[in-house]
C-alpha cells in the first residue's frame, strides 16, 4: 500500500516517502504491514502488478475507542489496544493488491486497496462476530522537467487506519457486540526542487482524519510539514 516513486518495489528508497528523516511525521502516509509475503508480475517498465498477504493486527489503540462496558475486558484482549500486538486474535491475513502504470520518467501512477477481516467473540463464545473492511488507495507522480517532482497520495476505506500509522482506530464497537469499521481518509500531497547538485527543497501538506458517522471516535491529528534537504543535516518542521 505504500505509495512507490517507478517500480513496485521491497526496497525504502524506491518509495515515494517524502524528505522526511521520520516518516511518522508524514501523518497521511500510508504504509505497508510486516512481515508479509509477496508476489511481484513486472511484464515491462510500464506495467507492474503485485499481491502481498499481510500482517493483520486489528487494532483499536489506547483509550481513544470507549468500549461496551458489558464486555470491555473481552474485546480489548483481542485488540491491539497498545500493548497485546501479537497476541490479536485476527481472522486472516491483510490482502492487498497494487498495479503500477508509467508513462516513461514523466507519470507514474499506482494504484490498489487491500481487504482485511475483523473478529471477535464474547460470552458465552459460542459464536463469532465478524465484519469485513479495508480500503483504497491512489498515488501518482509527476516530473516536469530535471529538477522538479511534483506527488500526491490519497486513501480511503473503512477500517483503514492501522495502513496510515494506527492514526486512527480500525474499529468501533456498539453495545449489542457489533464490530463498525471506522471510514478514515488520508492525504499527502507536496513538491520537490532540486536547487544544486547538494541541496533540494521540499513541500508537504499531509493529514488524516475518520470521515462520516465514527460513533464519538475523536479525529486524528492533521500535520503540515515544510522540510529542507541541504548537504549536512535535513530538517523537518511540523505543526498539527
Amino acid at each position: 500500500m505504500t505509495p512507490a516513486k517507478n517500480q513496485l518495489s521491497i526496497w525504502p528508497s524506491d518509495y515515494e516517502l517524502t524528505h522526511a528523516v521520520d516518516v511518522n511525521y508524514v501523518a497521511g502516509m500510508v504504509q505497508g504491514r510486516v512481515p508479509q509475503v509477496r508476489f511481484t508480475y513486472r511484464p515491462s517498465a510500464s506495467f507492474n502488478w503485485a499481491l502481498s498477504i499481510e500482517n493483520p493486527e486489528q487494532q483499536l489503540g489506547s483509550g481513544v475507542v470507549t468500549l461496551p462496558s458489558c464486555c470491555a475486558g473481552d474485546l480489548a484482549a483481542q485488540y491491539n489496544t497498545g500493548s497485546n500486538g501479537l497476541d490479536v486474535a485476527n481472522a486472516m491475513p491483510g490482502i492487498v493488491s497494487r498495479a503500477a502504470f508509467n508513462e516513461g520518467k514523466f507519470l507514474h501512477v499506482d494504484a490498489g486497496g487491500v481487504l482485511r477481516v475483523f473478529r471477535h467473540t464474547l460470552k458465552p463464545y459460542d459464536e463469532t462476530v465478524k465484519q469485513a473492511g479495508g480500503g483504497v488507495s491512489v498515488n501518482a507522480r509527476m516530473t516536469p522537467g530535471t529538477k522538479t517532482v511534483l506527488f500526491g497520495q490519497f486513501a480511503y476505506g473503512p477500517g483503514l487506519g492501522r495502513y496510515i500509522g494506527g492514526l486512527v482506530p480500525d474499529v468501533s464497537i456498539t453495545a449489542d457486540g457489533q464490530i463498525h469499521p471506522i471510514r478514515t481518509g488520508s492525504w499527502v500531497v507536496g513538491g520537490e526542487r532540486r536547487l544544486t547538485t547538494h541541496a533540494s527543497a521540499q513541500f508537504t501538506t499531509a493529514g488524516s482524519m475518520p470521515t462520516g458517522a465514527t460513533r464519538s471516535i475523536p479525529a486524528a491529528p492533521t500535520s503540515a510539514s515544510v522540510i529542507r534537504a541541504h548537504p549536512t543535516a535535513p530538517t523537518n518542521r511540523s505543526t498539527r
